[in-house]
């Protein structure tokens, strides 16, 4: 006969046995109404043309847009009327990659694989594209006073000699807990004071680099305005009909286009590399010279560049104000933008301080147009995609919107 401690001992391993498969099951249920949901929510998710994960917003119907009033998917047409849910059903597109009829109901689906927008989105982007344009002046002025509010003032754009002084410590923009010194060598490549204080221009080109402007034939309409922004230093030679020639003042982004483009700025090879890419430019270069800790080395290498080079005339240099960049951040993010905002959005809140008429051209974030052709992320390269640190469809929304109301507008088809 079994002892009382042999018995304990058996009892215990049954029990442990049951026990593991009692939690087997329920974690094998578990993980199957997890992949349940991961399939409903697959929608939500696209891929960059890198292959990353890119982070989209939901469907129209659970939008975070719901809480923004007077969004693009109010279900309202821009006559104030009901949108017309059907209107899309009617029309027969012809890839032209592909020369066959695409069905209504084909299309849509690869509307929504794409950008998730629904067809009557898309039909309404399309009215938006081809519809006559009104400047809102009232609601810019306003939009400029909800700034000054978050201490995102064009007055604070930039550093001058006047804010800060050698000596003092100012916070990197994405590294907040780190410190910077203005040191006596810095301080000289600062203007006395902001060449932003006292002007304003009747209308401006904001120029983003979206693969969309390639055939748009928008350079005309580029270079006739009064000042141009250009982001991230792009290629202009060869494009010239559609993104025009001229710019005031262009982005240099040290993380994305010193480290990746002039490999640091580490040789005599990379500098010259990059001063001949300069000379297509006139006007302000504009650098967040403390965006990152870790980029000041290199970003110190192309601010003495450009400070002491002779082979680059008439194009000054001016460094962003780390404070001004987070406060612009944080007005964006009362707007329901949940990541970094982009260098483009924050150029796009600059000429919305600065001018009274903001055209935005190149700022599309999907592969395809509204015709449904492929394109390439960017005008003037083969890079992929972006990777998940923006979230550009969040701010191409937002900027829909805006155009939508009158602060700003969209050039999203060709400009013929």
């Amino acid at each position: 006969m079994l002892t009382r401690k042999w018995t304990r001992v058996i009892l215990t391993v049954v029990v442990v046995v049951v026990l593991v498969k009692v939690c087997t099951k329920m974690r094998a249920k578990r993980e199957e109404r997890d992949f349940s949901e991961l399939d409903l929510h697959l929608s939500a998710l696209v891929r960059g043309r890198s292959g990353a994960k890119k982070r989209i917003p939901p469907d129209s119907n659970h939008t975070r847009e719901d809480n923004i009033k007077g969004s693009l998917s109010n279900g309202k047409h821009l006559n104030g009327s009901n949108l017309i849910q059907d209107s899309w059903r009617s029309r027969k597109f012809v890839n032209p990659d592909d020369p066959k009829v695409i069905d209504p109901e084909g299309e849509a689906t690869m509307w929504m694989d794409i950008t998730n927008h629904s067809a009557p989105q898309i039909e309404e982007m399309r009215a938006l594209a081809y519809k006559s344009w009104t400047a809102n002046k009232d609601g810019v002025l306003k939009f400029r006073q909800q700034l000054e509010e978050y201490k995102a003032s064009v007055m604070n754009t930039i550093l001058t000699q006047n804010n800060p002084k050698p000596g003092q410590q100012v916070r990197y923009s994405l590294n907040r807990d780190a410190l910077a010194n203005i040191t006596s060598e810095i301080f000289d490549f600062l203007p006395e004071e902001s060449p932003f204080s006292k002007v304003r221009f009747p209308k401006c080109s904001v120029v983003g680099g979206s693969g969309i402007l390639v055939n748009s034939k928008c350079g005309e309409g580029i270079d006739g305005a009064d000042f141009i922004f250009r982001c991230n230093l792009p290629d202009l030679k060869g494009f010239e009909m559609d993104v025009g020639r001229k710019s005031n003042l262009t982005t240099i982004n040290t993380v994305s286009i010193i480290a990746k483009r002039y490999n640091f700025m580490q040789t005599m090879s990379d500098s010259k590399k990059f001063i001949r890419k300069l000379q297509g430019f006139q006007g302000y270069l504009w650098m967040p010279l403390f965006g990152l800790k870790s980029g000041l080395s290199y970003s110190m290498r192309v601010a003495r560049l450009l400070h002491k080079s002779g082979d680059i005339p008439n194009r000054k240099l001016i460094i962003s104000n780390p404070e001004h960049f987070v406060a612009v951040q944080d007005f964006w993010r009362t707007k329901f933008l949940s990541t970094r905002i982009s260098t483009g959005l924050y150029v796009v809140t600059l000429a919305l301080s600065l001018c009274d008429e903001t055209n935005l051209y190149g700022f599309w974030p999907f592969s395809r147009d509204l015709n449904l052709r492929p394109l390439k992320y960017h005008y003037y390269d083969d890079l992929d995609g972006p990777l998940s640190v923006h979230s550009f469809t969040e701010e191409f929304n937002t900027m829909l919107k805006m155009h939508k109301d009158g602060l700003l507008r969209m050039h999203l088809d060709q400009c013929t």
